[in-house]
């Protein structure tokens, strides 16, 4: 007999199949990949916004944070400082101040220079633009301004999401 040289067509055909089982399980995890960066972004948003306030309530020195500049620029100028919001100009940008820190959301991304990526939803909540349903704002967190003086403003999960933000609360639904 002969020396067989290749492959048989029946060993051709079972591995197709083996390659197409495995690509119908691996494919869909490769197609959603951009909800672990858009979570990775808005995790990195607020870590740097979360690092800002921490920075601010130990009472350490300067601060590169938009809170810690916000809330610094605010006492040096003395504007915004009480309950009636006052407009504080930061490097030729116009930020709503209240009690020493950003107003509201937009305020804070205006600060942070986050308005490229991140668009406020509703009241207080910050969430990433390439998300479908902004409406949810499941891709982002809430921002807390303070109520009262010698307050300081908190982060809290946006509803139906969690801190840190995972790649579940940002897939694409």
């Amino acid at each position: 007999m002969g020396r067989q040289n290749g492959f048989t067509l029946i060993e051709l055909i079972m591995v197709i199949i083996i390659l197409g089982i495995l690509s119908a399980f691996a494919l869909p995890r490769f197609f959603d990949v951009s909800a672990d960066a858009r979570a990775a972004r808005v995790n990195a948003g607020l870590g740097a916004a979360r690092s800002a306030l921490a920075i601010v309530n130990a009472g350490l020195g300067a601060a590169r944070s938009a809170l810690a500049i916000v809330n610094a620029k605010a006492r040096l100028s003395n504007i915004g400082m009480g309950e009636v919001e006052q407009e504080l100009t930061l490097e030729g940008v116009k930020i709503a101040v209240k009690f020493g820190y950003p107003a509201q959301p937009y305020s804070l991304l205006r600060a942070a220079g986050m308005e490229a990526d991140f668009d406020g939803a509703g009241a207080d909540g910050i969430v990433h633009k390439n998300t479908y349903d902004l409406g949810s704002g499941r891709c982002g967190f809430r921002y807390i301004a303070p109520t009262a003086a010698g307050e300081a403003p908190r982060f809290e999960p946006w509803p139906g999401s969690s801190l840190p933000v995972t790649a579940a609360d940002c897939r694409r639904n």
